[in-house]
């Protein structure tokens, strides 16, 4: 349960699962070149002022395969190719409420 002008983000604790009401936001970027340090907080806070839940993002140019989870919360799933050239690659992004 929420106060005054609270979100569900905001209340400590667990998050809880979504209302069978509530409109999920789905989005897509091509952002190039997420391996660049701060580019996916950059992605992040993006996201996170345009109310979205889930972004999937092409480009990443990240190798390898994996999960992180950033600092405000959030979480990146990411699957690129295995060379280092950093081509291709692509990443969804979720919210802290969504993940």
């Amino acid at each position: 349960m929420t106060h005054g002008d609270q979100t569900q983000q905001d209340v400590p604790g667990p998050p809880r699962p979504l209302h069978p009401n509530y409109k999920l936001k789905v989005g897509n970027w091509n952002v190039r070149m997420l391996y660049r340090s701060g580019n996916i907080a950059q992605a992040a806070r993006e996201m996170k002022r345009k109310c979205i839940d889930i972004v999937g993002i092409s480009e990443t140019y990240w190798t390898g395969q994996g999960k992180v989870q950033l600092a405000e919360g959030e979480t990146t799933v990411y699957s690129g190719r295995d060379v280092d050239n950093h081509r291709q690659g692509v990443s969804i992004l979720m919210s802290k409420s969504t993940v």
